[in-house]
């Protein structure tokens, strides 16, 4: 995991603790004191987000719950160094648990402020948080219940990461964080009964063709302009990807004329190295993944400010 020797940024808000402020950031230990788990009862900690402006500091309340009764969560899955996208801001963002200063990573911290915009306001669970990392005895146990708590979460958030420039050269810059989330509903067009696994109504399936539509425009209205405009020109090659990706997910015969963005070089480029560069992400690497995604019944990928259920 990255670290630096900067220190962290003092949270700014309307009320100061002074109590808990140097005493929480040199005993992270302090924000479970109280909070201790019980081992018969298969117990973990669960935190919910307050509120917030996208620049706000980032405050939740941290409480334990017991796995054997029916408690309704949502687990994160994402990489503890994932530094892409983050390069502009230090590796470490302190955050209020339960009013006490706690210090998370930076790709931590972006994950709960896009759900913190995003996401229905379930409980969270992220073992960085609800798990008391220098606990040796406390962290083997917890790791024999992360397949319950997989298994009992009502959905699973995976978090690639924040959008990252891409080598490119017309590629788009990504968006402010700000930007409106770009929520995708792909489902298998060709299974037997066309169910949507959740409910999807034909007006949001209906998004996902109308964002195909205006990308492929875009496409022919960027590739239409003389050479020495385009030269200026860039293009939203993360949009065309999850376009690709949104056609292959409905299984259905591709030709030119469903995707001619990809009959460009240029532009087939482009998209294959936002391809590659969202594959290159470490959250792909880690083993865990599997029994994150297998046993969860429910898993949505956020990717910057794209959504895919």
């Amino acid at each position: 995991m990255p670290s630096s020797d900067a220190p962290s940024p003092p949270i700014e808000n309307g009320s100061s603790h002074p109590a808990t402020k140097s005493r929480s950031l040199s005993d992270p230990s302090s924000i479970y004191e109280g909070l201790e788990l019980n081992d018969v009862l298969k117990q973990t900690r669960i935190f919910t987000l307050e509120p917030g402006a996208w620049k706000d500091p980032i405050r939740c309340t941290l409480v334990v719950v017991s796995l054997l009764k029916l408690t309704v969560y949502e687990a994160i899955s994402y990489p503890w160094g994932e530094t892409a996208g983050e390069s502009d801001r230090p590796s470490k963002e302190t955050i209020l648990v339960n009013e006490k200063e706690f210090e998370i990573s930076a790709n931590l911290a972006s994950a709960l402020r896009h759900l913190r915009v995003s996401h229905t306001g379930s409980p969270l669970w992220a073992d960085a948080i609800s798990h008391n990392q220098s606990n040796n005895t406390e962290m083997n146990k917890q790791v024999g219940l992360m397949r319950m708590i997989y298994q009992k979460c009502a959905a699973v958030r995976i978090w690639l990461g924040k959008e990252s420039p891409l080598t490119h050269q017309a590629a788009r810059p990504p968006p402010d964080d700000e930007s409106p989330r770009c929520v995708w509903n792909y489902y298998n067009s060709s299974s037997s009964d066309r169910k949507r696994s959740l409910d999807r109504s034909d007006d949001e399936d209906e998004q996902d063709t109308k964002r195909v539509k205006l990308f492929n425009r875009h496409f022919y209205d960027f590739y239409n302009l003389p050479k020495a405009l385009q030269h200026n020109g860039t293009q939203d090659f993360r949009m065309g990807l999850f376009c690709f990706l949104c056609v292959l997910a409905r299984v259905d015969h591709l030709n030119s004329k469903d995707l001619p963005f990809l009959d460009n070089l240029s532009c087939r480029d482009g998209i294959f190295a936002a391809l590659k560069e969202m594959m290159q992400r470490q959250w792909w690497s880690r083993q865990w993944v599997i029994q994150e995604t297998v046993l969860a019944k429910v898993a949505t990928v956020h990717y910057g400010r794209f959504m895919i259920p």
